[in-house]
């Protein structure tokens, strides 16, 4: 039989098991509660596009400013050599494009990739 005084240890102990489990459930609603916040304010601060006073976006009043404008492809003759070139746009660019190939020196952010096609 056990004494008046191990009662109330074991009671004790049962209110204290009680406490931190209510702690532990606490911290726990606390911390869901705080990430939901922080990804409801990261959620709502998401900037949209500006509507204009038709009520359209921004991007869909503009629907060539996304597009890419095609190039031509350059001419190849007989020989292999391209005919673009001769142009006086591609005369006045290419000392700068040598100069650019002659001087650049590959550093260490550089990125090289190689694709080899079987």
């Amino acid at each position: 039989m056990k004494s008046g005084l191990n009662i109330a240890i074991d009671i004790l102990l049962t209110d204290e098991e009680i406490e931190m489990k209510a702690i532990v459930f606490v911290r726990n609603i606390s911390i869901i509660a705080a990430s939901m916040f922080v990804l409801a304010a990261a959620g709502i601060s998401q900037t949209t596009l500006p509507k204009l006073k038709n009520g359209k976006t921004v991007a869909a009043a503009e629907p060539n400013a996304q597009k890419a404008i095609p190039l031509p492809a350059p001419t190849v003759t007989t020989d292999g050599q391209t005919t673009d070139l001769d142009t006086p746009e591609a005369e006045s660019i290419l000392p700068y494009y040598n100069n650019y190939l002659k001087e650049y020196r590959l550093g260490p952010s550089d990125m090289i990739s190689v694709e080899v096609f079987g």
